[in-house]
């Protein structure tokens, strides 16, 4: 059985603020109810200030 699934995002080294974004099905190759809600996105500060996960001073509906 081979290995499972996995993305991930070598963010060494990086700073400031940034946009994860994910899409799923952008093709639109499976059948769906609603083709308008295959993304969504979160707002990131590198490093994180003050153990914090909202992201203080970035720019966006996430931030704090």
């Amino acid at each position: 059985m081979g290995s499972p699934p996995e993305n991930w995002i070598d963010i060494t080294g990086l700073k400031g603020c940034f946009s994860f974004v994910h899409r799923a099905d952008p093709l639109g190759r499976i059948a769906e109810i609603r083709e308008d809600n295959n993304y969504g996105w979160r707002h990131i500060r590198l490093p994180p200030r003050g153990g914090s996960v909202a992201p203080r001073g970035c720019r966006g509906p996430d931030s704090s």
